[in-house]
């Protein structure tokens, strides 16, 4: 930094602006960069220890000064491209930041005289950065909005950075004055509003702060350039201060700033001359009205003038001049749904949709949205029914939100059979078009209420049934899920949940799961009518319906595997149905993650592999279940001929050609399956010995990490299984492996194994010591102290010293 400093005062033309410009913003990061520790809170316990004294005092100024964080740098050279420029900002950026904990610090009376000069200055190098390095400055308002109901808070942009900032010291600045009023006059004065922090704070400060004669704060509003007198964020603070003070200016002074404000702002570059008489007289409007709002007089006809200003804004209406004063702050906060219906109970069926499409349902500047219907919907739900049949009755257009929300799943979920069969006719009276821009709420109610209704009355149930199927037919729109495809690859499960059609298959599935069966009963002949209905339905419909069913294959296959064999599992023949379709029967199948019945496994097990070999995509999606599903086959045998489903030479076969993935897959639900001293627990040693393949490469860092990772899970059997996996993992040397295990308090290994561990841990770990995972280190101590005559061991003296 030296050097190059030196470099660039000798010799300022050596480098290129751009270039020099940079190295002095880096040198200047340095300089002003944050330290990263928590200033405030270290700062109050020794204030608290210590009571404040001078050095304590000049800290906390240090601290309340901005700092630079550097947000980007290249590290590498930038060949020039020749089609640009070159820019500072193209080499090297920063931000600037603050500290914001110094703000909780409290500072003590005696200490607000010697610390506000100090503050000051951190707030001039606060300006001056800002307007290097942000380019703009930004301050809120000084005086907060007084905001009403539903208008949010503006707390977050009020103590955002520099704002935060400014606010922190205008807060200590009042007590100042209070306590030292004649030296915080001073103070004031001497702030000079050609700078932006400050000019905002002098005009604060001189109209709202009894701190210097009113005729002083006239001459310092008439003397403000035209940017200052009507700023974009400053307005507020500069009209309370003039309505404060209007009552104390003398004649000539009110007289003067009213000529101001008639004079409004000066014309923009690129700015019509008509457009500018527009904006102009609608921002003097505003500004003369709210100040005669405001008890302010002033010396000419604010009438005449008014009307004068209207031949140019015509649009401007009096009520605009209300929020003149408003801080054009940010502001945030939840938006409220208001539901009260009162405005709508006495109208007419055929009134209150109109009614409510004229409402201003959601006003600007307020956090709140009208939905007068849903309040409706739910305590009054046949006046609501009755106005969706009269607007449907209409010529008008057609409305679906009203209907998405009259069939809301939250609020129609405790209706009786009478209101059921109401909106089932009232849903039946819809053409198919109309149904169809609401066959998703449509769906989702019959899913919920089809069974009740089903009880009810049979015809209408089977009527509504045929009309929904009917309009997923004719209708392309219905055959989309409402989950917008963001990848290649669709996230079958996820959108079938949210379409009709898979709306529809969910009440076939999800009522017919909670009756028993018989095995090979057979599925009644109406759900299978139906069924067949969605998988004869055109596109993704089809498909999203094949989650469903493929969701529930186990349960399809014990009840009627002819059936399930016909309609289901032939879709998995490439020949058959294009290859998609099986994707979607795979993708519920995977949901479900329930391994199959022996007879079913023993048809999917060829599918099954095939998916190991899928595409990449699809071993991602359903890797962790399928892996779950080979290893319970291997685990699982087949009662008549007593065979394991899967035998370990296939699932060896399986883990050799099968990805990384699915290797590791297959350890992880092992380790999560074999709890100590259970039934897979006691199967792991056969699993190490009989199935897991041995060759060398597969031995990578993940894999040979999660195998001493199951040892080390496997207490009770830990010498067995630690004997095995040493012969089965490769030291690592290419990058940190990761071991949690190792990571436990728990020493009962290294206490009663500790010959074993240290085979283990010597197998794996790799050369560099950095590269061995958290715990190690400790776990070698606890090696030494359980068995100290292996401190003398060839392997324990080789670890020790990579350790030095």
């Amino acid at each position: 930094m030296t050097f190059l400093r030196s470099n660039l005062h000798q010799a300022p033309g050596r480098y290129p602006q751009p270039v020099a410009d940079s190295w002095r913003t880096i040198r200047e990061y340095h300089a002003l960069k944050g330290e990263d520790r928590d200033l405030s809170y270290e700062l109050k316990l020794r204030a608290k220890a210590t009571g404040w004294h001078e050095p304590l005092a000049r800290e906390y100024a240090s601290y309340f000064a901005p700092y630079l964080q550097l947000q980007s740098v290249w590290r590498s050279p930038i060949p020039p491209d020749g089609r640009r420029k070159l820019r500072e900002r193209d080499l090297v950026q920063v931000a600037v930041e603050y500290f914001e904990g110094i703000r909780s610090v409290e500072v003590p009376d005696d200490y607000l005289a010697p610390l506000i000069g100090k503050l000051r200055d951190a707030l001039h190098l606060a300006s001056d950065l800002e307007t290097r390095y942000s380019y703009d400055i930004d301050i809120c308002s000084i005086e907060p909005d007084e905001r009403g109901e539903d208008e949010g808070d503006d707390d977050f942009h009020r103590q955002y950075k520099l704002s935060g900032h400014v606010l922190h010291f205008v807060g200590l600045f009042r007590r100042y004055a209070v306590l030292h009023p004649i030296e915080a006059s001073g103070e004031l004065r001497s702030w000079t509003t050609s700078e932006t922090i400050f000019g905002r704070l002098k005009v604060w400060g001189m109209g709202l702060l009894d701190l210097v004669p009113a005729n002083e704060f006239a001459l310092l509003v008439c003397s403000l350039d035209d940017e200052s007198f009507w700023p974009f964020k400053g307005n507020r603070d500069l009209l309370l201060g003039l309505a404060r003070r209007w009552v104390e200016f003398s004649d000539a002074d009110r007289s003067e700033i009213g000529r101001r404000i008639l004079k409004g702002p000066t014309k923009r570059k690129k700015e019509t001359r008509t457009a500018y008489k527009e904006r102009m007289a609608y921002i003097v409007l505003n500004r003369l009205h709210w100040l005669a709002s405001q008890g302010c007089a002033f010396d000419f006809d604010l009438t005449a003038k008014t009307e004068r200003l209207q031949q140019s804004a015509p649009e401007w209406k009096p009520e605009y001049a209300l929020k003149a004063a408003r801080s054009l702050d940010g502001g945030g906060g939840w938006v409220r749904t208001e539901t009260s219906f009162d405005e709508i109970k006495s109208l007419s069926a055929e009134d209150i949709i109109p009614h409510i499409l004229s409402m201003d349902r959601r006003p600007v500047g307020r956090l709140v949205e009208y939905n007068p219907f849903l309040g409706l919907s739910t305590d009054q739900p046949e006046c609501a029914l009755e106005a969706l049949d009269a607007h449907a009755a209409s010529e008008d257009e057609f409305q679906p939100s009203f209907w998405n929300t009259f069939l809301r799943t939250d609020i129609r979920k405790d209706d009786d059979s009478s209101l059921l069969a109401q909106i089932a006719q009232s849903l039946l009276k819809l053409p198919n078009q109309r149904l169809a821009q609401i066959a998703l709420s449509a769906s989702d109610w019959f899913e919920k209420h089809g069974e009740a209704l089903k009880d009810q009355d049979f015809s209408l149930f089977d009527e509504l049934w045929n009309r929904l199927t009917l309009a997923l037919v004719e209708e392309e729109s219905t055959q989309r899920s409402t989950l917008v495809r963001e990848e290649e690859e669709p996230d079958w499960s996820t959108e079938a949940i949210n379409s009709p059609a898979g709306n529809l298959a969910e009440f076939l599935l999800s009522h017919t799961l909670k009756k028993t069966f018989e095995k090979g009963e057979g599925l009644p002949d109406q759900w299978r009518l139906k069924a067949e209905q969605l998988l004869s339905l055109p596109g993704d419909s089809r498909r999203f319906a094949l989650v469903l069913f493929g969701y529930g294959l186990r349960f399809f296959y014990y009840v009627d595997p002819e059936w399930t064999e016909e309609k289901l599992l032939a879709v998995l023949d490439t020949n058959y149905e294009p290859e998609i379709d099986g994707d979607a029967l795979w993708a519920g199948f995977f949901w479900r993650a329930q391994t199959p019945s022996a007879e079913l496994f023993a048809r999917l097990k060829p599918k099954l592999v095939e998916r190991l070999q899928g595409r990449p995509t699809q071993k991602r999606q359903h890797m962790e279940v399928l892996s779950g599903i080979l290893l319970a086959g291997w685990h699982s045998k087949d009662e008549s001929s007593g065979e394991r489903l899967v035998s370990s030479s296939e699932l060896r076969t399986f883990l050799l050609q099968g990805s990384a993935e699915y290797r590791r897959h297959t350890l992880w639900t092992l380790d999560r399956w074999a709890e100590d001293g259970n039934e897979w627990s006691a199967s792991v040693p056969e699993f190490l010995r009989d199935v897991w393949p041995k060759q060398k490469s597969i031995r990578t860092k993940d894999i040979s990490a999660r195998l001493v990772e199951l040892a080390l899970s496997q207490k009770a059997n830990f010498p067995e299984v630690a004997k095995l996996v040493t012969g089965l993992v490769s030291r690592v040397d290419d990058d940190r492996i990761f071991i949690p295990e190792l990571r436990k308090s728990e020493d009962s290994i290294a206490l009663q194994h500790p010959d074993e561990l240290l085979d283990l841990l010597y197998a794996v770990l790799p050369e560099s010591v950095s590269l061995w995972p958290y715990g190690t280190q400790a776990a070698l101590e606890r090696i030494g102290e359980a068995k100290p005559s292996l401190r003398s061991s060839a392997k324990f003296i080789e670890l020790s010293a990579r350790m030095g």
